[in-house]
């Protein structure tokens, strides 16, 4: 799958086969984050990768349960110290982002589903779970696994997925402006 074809299958997946993931295939998977731009190329970011059941349900106690099904979890951390803050603007986030994005992306090349938990309620207490020391950051969770619907079945007409995933996207018009704020960007022709 080259990477237009990626960026445009990449879903959020919530149910998950319950099929073993290779070490091999999260190296891989992790490989795509660890090249992801960074402030200062400082790559401020770490990875704690789960597989102990207890564990994950120790993790999301509580929790609506959509996300317990996955084989794997990879909480991404970043530490803000070894990131750059200007005007306001902490880029340990934008760092740890940029890897998720690879991860993501790799992730869907491979056939994997994963998605994007970013609404981190319980940072507290997901640091003791997981022992996660001072100063680091958690900015998020992502599932991994085997997509439970027929993934094979969303990538196999790819002009049609650009067709029915374009309704649900704003155009390039809307947000993209040339030159200068309110110049909306328009094709040549």
């Amino acid at each position: 799958m080259d990477i237009y074809q990626a960026v445009l299958n990449r879903h959020s997946a919530r149910r998950f086969k319950p099929d073993n993931i290779t070490d091999e295939l999260i190296a891989k998977v992790l490989e795509a984050a660890r090249w992801a731009p960074s402030w200062r190329n400082n790559q401020c970011w770490q990875f704690i990768i789960i597989r102990d059941k207890p564990v994950i349900e120790i993790l999301f106690k509580g929790s609506s349960g959509k996300f317990f099904n996955a084989p794997v979890y990879i909480v991404a951390c970043a530490d803000p110290t070894k990131s750059g803050k200007r005007e306001g603007i902490d880029y340990y986030i934008a760092d740890v982002a940029s890897a998720i994005e690879n991860l993501l992306l790799a992730a869907t090349a491979e056939g994997l589903g994963t998605c994007w938990i970013g609404a981190i309620s319980h940072e507290e207490s997901i640091r003791q779970i997981l022992e996660i020391p001072s100063p680091l950051r958690v900015v998020a969770i992502i599932p991994l696994g085997f997509p439970a619907e027929d993934f094979a079945a969303r990538t196999r007409n790819f002009v049609t997925n650009l067709i029915i995933r374009n309704r649900s996207r704003k155009e390039l018009s809307e947000f993209c402006h040339m030159n200068k704020f309110g110049n909306r960007f328009s094709i040549r022709t």
